[in-house]
């Protein structure tokens, strides 16, 4: 036979490029990918480098072993001999890959150009085309066809090669004129969905006999998996090659990028398995009570599948990967009707209101939801999925747990529906019960107190009204209202359900027994009166967030020492304590500032605007220390004529910049500042202290000692303890002395000693644990830490002269002593 030869003028470079972009080695623009399978034959010249040459008996160019290899594999298959065989037509090629672009189903294939030939021999009967290496030492056959039936593939069933043709035309576009079968073998399949059903579909598992067709046209080739008679066929997108209709990248991108969101999921874990053009409806939502249409608008673009090998994501797109709609294919349709239902009924809208916005596979726990920590409970292991869905109009998420067919079902976010209502009318039962057991609570007169807000919420359960940690989230739909109180403190969120049988608005039931226990047993103390713990109320929980790490294995864990990851608000009704602790209740600290009334903040920020020079904006951030303290008469604890009586209030100091200024407050909004005790446009009178920390306070004395001052710091950077004793006794040591060589030991008179025990008895109500600390970016300077029987002051040698007068003259007069003793010691 004679075929028409065409030349081709194509550079090697272009040559090379256009194999590695068509079989998938190279990626433009998204990195290095490799294909598990590439086409099963070549359909043009675009990846030769030597035109074809068509000979009759002559083999000159052709690899002697690449023949023989050829003539012995047909031998061996079909009993004809090698004398009986000839060489029609052989190209020199570069394979795409090691499996010489004929993969078998499944099959893996190195991904590298392997230097070969396409050969056609012939015993004049029958044709045979091979794929070899340079050497045939790697041979395949492509097709086996007769000489003279016009390239059709022989043994074929006529019910498949019409099924094939009739889906080939039909997906390419093209004539069946222009299609031709160009390879087939005979397979057996695993299952009912011929090796090709995605993740969630459920194929029958019995072997299909059938077949693999390669069907191509000159541009593409498609890979089809067919059952024995045609009636069931599938595509086999990853192994097939459409050229001219790939999927635009940025299109793989998006979708990529979308599922890596919404599930979690690195980028590198995600791949693309299947995808082709698809006109789909993009839903435009209209609120009922707007005036619009909802709209419903084709687009012209892309189904795209994807797939973690676990779970598979499909989406709508257009062109540019800009419009994005999740399908819900890859999820099954039982868990799908099944959160749509209970969100359409929890939520008051429509099923085709509701858009499907994320999903993936999820292992959860049923039965044991928010119990308190120490209690004993075995949950249910569920395996299932995470379904998300959303309104068309972008409002709340919907967040459920469902098991493999969606007959169990648990709600892990959107658990209230909340709709806010322009100018809603609380129904006046509402109102009456929400403000009568306000006023029982916080003493307070209901004409005090007033209703500032008013939502409609439907609960999906009950229990979710009373922060209830025992609670199995059956829906069960609990209509009602939340309702917000102002009574002058922070605002109080009530909810109340429609049938007023349940009406609350504390949170105790959310912590841990242990955690309200030892933060109300804390506020009782401070309360210096007796309060019962049920009087405290819960008000508000926040979680405190402030670090980043990744402590969920215990490794890299960057959380900081002593954190909190829970801030409390607790109230009686009149005033608020905040707390920061852990949940367990094991560590907790009182946040004094945090707990201040904000009429106070106000009052207090307000004056200090007014009087500092500091080009500083001032808020909350600028109080550094706020004490909770009762004054003993309307002054405030400052100077002046004021009736005699306790005055419950604060103690506030506030930085900004270089001035601290030190604040009298009572316990709503009157602030009064101390002027001596505030230092003001770089005019120090006396500056305020710091609590010292419970944990860094030295100890107390021993019996006999009257008085301790311990000195550390410096150049030399040595500690020395002086102590006075009863006695009349002065000893000085150096602390870490093993030889105790430095040790002086010196005696001050017994009147001395009673004139300075006198001082003490003055001003002994100034030892309160304070610390007076050097300015930022002080540096070798000696901390002084001086101890009476009744508390400590520390202090350093660049805040002494700025202490308050008290605690000077104490300073002074020990010092005095010292000096005196010591130098009648020395006799100087």
């Amino acid at each position: 036979m004679k075929n028409v030869l065409r030349y081709h003028t194509t550079t090697s470079q272009a040559r090379v490029l256009t194999a590695l972009l068509l079989t998938g080695v190279l990626s433009v623009g998204s990195g290095m990918t490799l294909i598990q399978s590439a086409l099963a034959l070549p359909l043009d010249g675009n990846s030769q480098i030597s035109n074809p040459v068509n000979l009759r008996g002559r083999t000159r160019s052709l690899p002697r072993q690449v023949t023989n290899a050829i003539f012995k594999d047909i031998s061996r298959q079909q009993g004809i001999l090698p004398n009986n065989l000839d060489i029609t037509e052989y190209t020199q090629k570069n394979w795409r890959n090691g499996c010489l672009e004929l993969p078998k189903s499944g099959e893996l294939c190195t991904q590298a150009l392997i230097p070969g030939w396409r050969v056609v021999a012939t015993d004049g009967k029958q044709n045979w085309v091979y794929h070899s290496n340079n050497n045939g030492r790697s041979l395949r056959l492509a097709s086996s066809t007769n000489s003279n039936n016009g390239g059709k593939v022989q043994n074929l069933p006529q019910s498949v090669k019409n099924a094939v043709f009739k889906a080939a035309t039909k997906h390419l576009g093209i004539l069946p004129t222009n299609v031709d079968i160009i390879q087939s073998e005979s397979q057996s399949w695993s299952d009912g969905c011929l090796g090709l059903g995605d993740i969630n579909e459920i194929c029958s598992q019995a072997i299909v006999p059938g077949w693999r067709v390669v069907v191509g046209s000159q541009e593409e080739a498609l890979v089809y998996h067919v059952n024995g008679t045609g009636s069931v066929l599938r595509l086999n997108e990853g192994e097939s090659q459409i050229r001219g209709k790939n999927l635009p990248q940025k299109v793989g991108n998006a979708v990529i990028e979308k599922v890596s969101k919404i599930s979690g999921l690195p980028r590198r874990g995600i791949s693309i398995i299947k995808h082709q053009r698809q006109t789909w409806n993009s839903y435009s939502y209209c609120p009922p009570d707007v005036d619009c249409l909802s709209t419903s608008n084709q687009i012209d673009g892309w189904e795209v599948t994807v797939s973690d090998k676990v779970t598979s994501w499909t989406y709508w797109s257009d062109d540019t990967g800009t419009k994005l709609q999740l399908s819900a294919k890859g999820l099954p349709q039982k868990v799908n009707s099944a959160v749509l239902s209970q969100v359409s009924q929890a939520s008051g809208l429509p099923q085709k209101d509701l858009n499907l916005v994320g999903y993936k596979r999820q292992e959860w726990n049923l039965g044991c939801e928010n119990i308190p920590a120490g209690a004993l409970c075995k949950p249910t292991n569920i395996s299932g999925w995470e379904v998300t869905l959303q309104p068309y109009n972008g409002g709340k998420s919907w967040i459920y747990l469902t098991d493999s067919n969606g007959s169990q079902l648990k709600l892990a976010q959107g658990g209230i529906s909340n709709i806010p209502v322009a100018n809603v009318n609380l129904p006046q039962d509402i109102t009456q019960v929400v403000l009568k057991d306000a006023s029982q609570w916080s003493g307070l007169n209901v004409n005090s107190l007033k209703i500032v807000k008013a939502e409609k919420a439907t609960w999906t359960n009950p229990c979710l009204l009373t922060y209830s940690p025992i609670c199995n989230r059956k829906y069960q739909p609990t209509p009602g209202w939340i309702v917000t109180v102002d009574g002058g403190l922070n605002p109080w969120v009530y909810n109340v359900s429609s049938d007023k049988k349940i009406v609350v608005i504390d949170k105790t039931p959310a912590l841990s027994a242990n955690a309200a226990k030892v933060i109300k047993q804390d506020i009782v103390k401070r309360l210096r009166e007796k309060t019962s713990l049920t009087s405290l109320r819960v008000t508000e929980i926040k979680s405190l967030d402030y670090w980043v790490d990744d402590c969920a294995n215990g490794s890299n864990c960057n959380r900081p020492q002593g954190y909190f990851d829970s801030q409390v608000t607790v109230s009686n009704g009149r005033q608020n304590w905040i707390y920061n602790l852990v949940k367990d209740g094991s560590r907790f600290e009182y946040a004094a500032v945090a707990s201040m009334p904000k009429s106070l903040i106000d009052a207090v920020l307000t004056d200090a605007r007014q009087r500092t020079q500091a080009k500083i904006t001032l808020s909350r951030k600028n109080i550094i220390s706020a004490e909770k303290v009762q004054w003993s008469s309307l002054c405030l604890g400052l100077e002046g004529t004021c009736g005699q009586k306790i005055v419950d209030g604060w103690k506030v100091t506030v930085a900004a910049g270089r001035d601290r200024l030190i604040y009298h407050t009572d316990d709503k909004s009157t602030a009064k500042l101390n002027i001596a005790a505030s230092k003001i446009n770089g005019n120090v009178a006396t500056v305020d202290g710091v609590k010292i920390p419970s944990n860094q306070l030295p100890e107390a004395l021993t019996d006999g000692v009257i008085f301790r001052q311990i000195s550390s710091g410096g150049f030399a950077g040595r500690t020395y303890q002086v102590v006075l004793l009863k006695d009349g006794r002065l000893i000085q040591t150096l602390e870490g002395d093993a030889n105790d060589s430095e040790r002086r030991v010196f005696s001050v008179s017994p009147e001395e000693v009673q004139k300075f025990q006198k001082l003490l008895a003055r001003q002994d109500n100034k030892f309160q644990n304070i610390t007076y600390p050097a300015p930022n970016g002080a540096a070798d300077y000696i901390t002084y830490t001086l101890t009476s029987g009744k508390g400590t002051v520390q202090y350093n040698d660049i805040s002494r002269e700025s202490l308050p007068r008290s605690i000077q003259v104490v300073v002074k007069t020990w010092n005095s002593l010292n000096d005196t003793v010591k130098q009648q010691a020395t006799g100087n």
